[in-house]
């Protein structure tokens, strides 16, 4: 499938150093289309690595927007009944494009069991084991908490164990959050992290994609209503979580060797739907 080149708009990449007092210890680069809306990020200590992984969230963004145009692709990957782009991922390789569509996918499910739910995940100790640029996004807050769970997801009888990292930090009055899931063994939380700081950032400078989503909107909201975060989290008490369970995978290769998947779980609300206050996002 080739896509519509009147869908791929100019684009320019804003790379900015992030340093610890006069040490360059990470890179952030932003990809910006009309009128400077932000399309895509990348943060790493490795200045071509922040590059590559905004230029990779600019393109998968742009396919699934190629989607919205192509009634095909629209149906098979289910965009009309789940609009957004949960469960997407766009990558090279086919497999592990997939496993990071599954991954996608788990997020928005485990966020919308936990809140929506009531299913409860476990607070855990401080990692102590951070890496300087981790240490950087912490120092931005007054305090965060960290929350693990391990989940398992089948897909066509193989038996997937994966984990979800959240983090919620905390500063003056709002609350700033950040997830991750990886396969067990790998490292969650330096992207968690990472993403709570990113959440600090957008509420630091509000006009930046205002009123696009009901996400960037929430961003804005909770940083100014911990508390409201804090009263949705303590309800959470239910134990007996269920089981994770695919109910569509699908996947499609584009010219230039882009693979395009989407995985969509059984029974979540999306993180679309709901007010603002929903702490989902």
């Amino acid at each position: 499938m080739k896509p519509n080149e009147k869908l791929i708009k100019d684009v320019r990449f804003k790379l900015s150093p992030l340093k610890n007092e006069q040490k360059v210890i990470g890179w952030n680069c932003t990809a910006l289309v009309k009128d400077d809306y932000h399309l895509g990020t990348g943060t790493s200590s490795d200045k071509e690595m922040a590059s590559k992984i905004a230029s990779s969230e600019y393109l998968e963004r742009k396919f699934i927007d190629i989607c919205q145009y192509d009634e095909r692709l629209k149906s098979k990957f289910e965009i009309y009944s789940h609009p957004g782009s949960n469960g997407f991922a766009l990558g090279y390789e086919p497999l592990s494009t997939n496993l990071r569509s599954i991954c996608e996918a788990l997020e928005g499910w485990a966020w919308s069991k936990w809140i929506d739910d009531k299913y409860a995940i476990d607070k855990i100790e401080m990692p102590v084991k951070f890496n300087e640029l981790s240490r950087y996004f912490l120092s931005h807050f007054d305090r965060s908490d960290f929350y693990r769970k391990d989940f398992e997801v089948e897909l066509e009888n193989t038996k997937l164990s994966l984990q979800i990292g959240i983090v919620t930090s905390f500063k003056d009055t709002g609350v700033f959050v950040g997830t991750r899931v990886a396969s067990i063994g790998e490292n969650i939380w330096e992207h968690a992290l990472m993403e709570a700081w990113r959440c600090l950032i957008i509420s630091e400078n509000q006009e930046l994609n205002k009123g696009h989503d009901i996400v960037h909107d929430r961003i804005i909201f909770f940083s100014q209503n911990a508390d409201c975060a804090k009263n949705q989290i303590r309800q959470a008490t239910q134990v007996n979580w269920p089981q994770p369970k695919i109910k569509k995978n699908v996947q499609e290769i584009f010219d230039g060797g882009f693979y395009l998947s989407r995985t969509i779980l059984n029974d979540y609300k999306n993180w679309y739907q709901g007010p603002i206050d929903r702490f989902v996002y």
